[in-house]
Parts: structure tokens; C-alpha cells; sequence
């Protein structure tokens, strides 16, 4: 039963940490868009130079989180992949799942499927933002 509870510990991390990466995602999104809607057109030139490397800067906070938050996604997935492995051995061999974690394993294949879904749509707005740096 270890190996069952490792699993599910694992997931759960990796859950926990594209939470937390997700939240930084949204204050950088946030703090990138106030940028965009800033009127610049009082700035001196060198004002202008500075704002421009902050929203480069910014936009780059937003690439490079973005991946991180892919990449949790990713390990979230190999974890479920594991879990679902993990309840076919145990359904083949007559091994008993504690009832809090008995879940069906369609459940699981759902949570990858949502995942990638996701994942693609990182990439997404990911090659986008990559667009917008000069």
C-alpha cells in the first residue's frame, strides 16, 4: 500500500505547486496588463527605454512561469499514469484499495485528458506572448 499512498503524494505536490505557480502566473499576467495600460505618452525618451525593458521584463516573467506551470502539469500527469498503473496491479492481483482512496480509474483518465488540455493551451498563449517581445 505504500506504493499507492507515494503516489497519491506525489500527485498531490505536484497538484499543490501548479496552484501555487498559477497564482504567480496571475500577478504577473495582472502586473503585465497595468503596464499596457499605462499612458506613456508624457515619458522623456529615457523613460520610454525603461518602461519598455519592465514590460519586456514582465512578459518574460509570464513565459518563463507559464513553463513551470506546463511542467507541473506534465508531472501531474506521469503521477496520475503511475496511479493508474498502480490500480491495475492491485485490481489484477487482489489487493484491497483503502475505501478514501478507492476512485475509479476513468476518473483518473480524465484528470490526463484535462491536463493536456490544458497544457495545450499553455503552449498557446505561450508561443503568443513569445510573439510579442521584439
Amino acid at each position: 500500500m505504500q506504493d499507492l499512498e507515494l503516489a497519491w503524494e506525489t500527485y498531490e505536490f505536484h497538484c499543490a505547486s501548479a496552484i501555487n505557480k498559477g497564482l504567480d502566473l496571475a500577478k504577473f499576467i495582472t502586473t503585465y496588463n497595468k503596464l499596457l495600460d499605462k499612458d506613456t505618452s508624457k515619458f522623456s525618451k529615457s523613460e520610454k527605454r525603461d518602461f519598455r525593458f519592465k514590460i519586456v521584463n514582465c512578459l518574460n516573467k509570464v513565459i518563463e512561469t507559464t513553463l513551470v506551470v506546463v511542467n507541473d502539469y506534465k508531472k501531474q500527469n506521469a503521477s496520475l499514469n503511475d496511479l493508474i498503473e498502480i490500480y491495475k496491479y492491485h485490481s489484477l492481483h487482489g489487493v484491497a484499495v483503502p475505501v478514501e482512496r478507492e476512485i475509479p480509474i476513468r476518473y483518473l483518465a480524465e484528470l490526463i485528458n484535462n491536463n493536456a488540455t490544458l497544457i495545450e493551451h499553455l503552449e498557446a498563449q505561450k508561443k503568443e506572448l513569445r510573439n510579442l517581445l521584439p
